[in-house]
């Protein structure tokens, strides 16, 4: 139940970024915002500066963002800047 929770509020707050309903969110949308969160990555701000990857990146950049975001000594912050450069710069 908690996990279920967690994804609806996952699935709000992408609503609320992008304006689409609940139910035209695109699930991988859904599935790469809860990467986000397992990684460490749950402010708002921090989000917001991913939204764009969230949303964009194929397959293969997503990868490289998962591989980024599972570093394990860097900060929620650390992660979100490293992102930042490694999917403006591809």
């Amino acid at each position: 139940m908690e996990a279920a929770l967690k994804e609806s509020q996952q699935a709000w707050w992408l609503s609320e970024r992008t304006g689409k309903h609940l139910s035209a969110l695109p699930d991988q949308w859904v599935k790469r915002l809860g990467k986000c969160a397992q990684y460490g990555i749950t402010k708002g701000r921090h989000l917001a500066r991913l939204l764009t990857a969230i949303q964009q990146a194929d397959e293969d950049s997503w990868q490289r963002i998962e591989d980024t975001l599972s570093v394990p000594h860097l900060s929620a912050k650390q992660r979100t800047t490293e992102v930042e450069k490694t999917y403006d710069n591809r």
